[in-house]
């Protein structure tokens, strides 16, 4: 099968003059759990982690196994905490 015919809902695609980690994020789109650590780049554990001890960014819980990131919430902490990539110079 094409992989086209399997995709997530991906709206958080790269900018064009942007840099491999910037994303353009829908600040009304509520992310998954999954969705939300790609963005901010840390495992879902960690996530739920967080909001066990009341930190990461805002959430919405629906349900015990529904749990919503807003865009505008992802995108504050992405913007206090950017993701650091490890240098890949020659050693």
């Amino acid at each position: 099968m094409p992989d086209d015919e399997h995709t997530l809902i991906d709206d958080y695609q790269p900018r064009e003059a942007a840099s491999d980690n910037e994303f353009t994020l829908v600040d009304d789109y509520e992310y998954t759990a999954k969705e939300a650590s790609r963005i901010v780049g840390k495992a879902r554990q960690t996530l739920a982690n967080m909001r066990a001890q009341g930190t990461g960014p805002a959430y919405r819980k629906y349900s015990e196994r529904c749990v919503r990131y807003p865009g505008w919430a992802l995108r504050q902490y992405r913007e206090k905490y950017p993701i650091v990539l490890p240098f890949r110079g020659e050693a």
